[in-house]
């Protein structure tokens, strides 16, 4: 074993260690979840199932590391983010189903391999704390004392794995829970001290000179530019200056994903991209940025974007993004979609996360591109990671 993979283990062995009385009965800092949930997928939570990709599931109640969900219905459900889903309903029995989730959590914590993914992890911490006046702030003392002594493991857990592997934007969603951590247990010094460490660091690697990402794609621009911007909300809520290497990032990464919008407001679709409803795109530029500018060019990038008039072109003018960010990304190399004003006219098919449509849209024939003999442009391995790629691009 490589001996920063043997003191890793170490560190994470002692990060979650039980915590005897070492946190306060609350956090100290809160901030209000500033994205909008589903209601209809609360009411579902409510039941005791919930949906994810058009499947419904069961909720676990005591088995979260077992069940029929694929593996990225588990990661989803372990990041709690679907709290704000319960938060959008509203009612009490919203408010009782998700304080009854996280106290069945914290009493059956896991101990699989998702302990070492400090991105659920990071997307669990932030989203208890953002979550916590809806449904936790108001529970018994005992559970409190409990999810505090939990917020301090996970916090220690993300923490011990930092440096963190290249993961694209997920790397993000890490630091925001160890910022999460440092907001809610502000003596623990060491999470913001960690926190501001090595932010900039996969800033500067995720972000390439022209603003796009690396991954190369409309969504993981959408989710980099929400990642930063719910930073931004949470040092706000302290009444702390933001740090202004955040600023300086979501002044790149913003325009960049105003330049992937077509006319209706939605994403165009590439590697690995869903248009989103306008609303919730409009909502991340509204929190990242207050300048309403669109990036002139994408050369880093490799997109091509041709505006005329109520006309717009956008296409995928280069190979896909380098390993460590092609988990994701699509044979779509020098495929296009053209819309004009509301309509979309020739469109890319779009992604899925699981089952067989997850490999199928993946392959150039689900892209609007000339396509030679049936063949992809790249192709996968199993562990998701493009084995062939074009090597020029014109």
């Amino acid at each position: 074993m490589p001996i920063r993979r043997w003191i890793q283990d170490a560190r994470l062995s002692l990060a979650r260690l039980p915590v005897g009385g070492g946190t306060s009965e609350g956090p100290v800092y809160i901030y209000r979840d500033p994205w909008k949930g589903d209601a209809e997928q609360g009411a579902r939570l409510v039941a005791g199932r919930f949906r994810f990709e058009r499947q419904d599931y069961d909720l676990p109640r005591g088995k979260w590391e077992r069940g029929p969900w694929p593996e990225p219905a588990k990661q989803w459900l372990q990041s709690f983010a679907w709290l704000r889903d319960l938060r959008a309903l509203g009612s009490d029995d919203a408010r009782m189903t998700a304080r009854a989730l996280v106290a069945d959590w914290v009493a059956h914590p896991p101990t699989d391999p998702l302990v070492k993914d400090a991105c659920v992890t990071g997307a669990r911490l932030s989203s208890w704390l953002a979550n916590h006046e809806f449904c936790l702030a108001s529970a018994d003392r005992k559970l409190q004392q409990k999810i505090m002594d939990r917020m301090l493991v996970e916090g220690r857990t993300i923490a011990a794995l930092l440096p963190l592997e290249p993961q694209g934007w997920r790397g993000l969603t890490a630091l925001r829970g160890l910022l999460a951590a440092a907001l809610a247990m502000p003596d623990h010094s060491g999470f913001m001290t960690r926190f501001l460490r090595y932010l900039p660091a996969e800033i500067e690697r995720l972000i390439l000179s022209d603003g796009t990402v690396a991954e190369r794609s409309p969504e993981a621009q959408y989710q980099t530019a929400r990642e930063l911007a719910e930073m931004s909300v949470m040092f706000r809520t302290a009444h702390s200056s933001v740090p202004p290497f955040i600023d300086v990032a979501l002044d790149r990464v913003c325009p960049v994903l105003r330049a992937m919008r077509h006319g209706d407001g939605g994403l165009a679709v590439f590697n690995g991209s869903n248009e989103r409803y306008s609303a919730m795109v409009e909502d991340v530029l509204a929190q990242g940025s207050r300048q309403k500018l669109i990036a002139p060019a994408m050369h880093q990038g490799k997109f091509t974007r041709l505006a005329l008039g109520k006309s717009l072109l956008i296409v995928d003018s280069g190979a896909p993004p380098p390993t460590s960010y092609d988990q994701a990304a699509h044979a779509g190399t020098l495929s296009f979609e053209f819309s004009n004003q509301r309509h979309r006219l020739f469109v890319n098919c779009g992604s899925a996360q699981v089952g067989a449509w997850a490999q199928a849209l993946r392959a150039s024939a689900a892209h609007t591109v000339l396509v030679a003999d049936g063949l992809s442009s790249s192709d996968f391995g199993p562990d998701g990671h493009v084995t062939r790629r074009p090597a020029h691009v014109t």
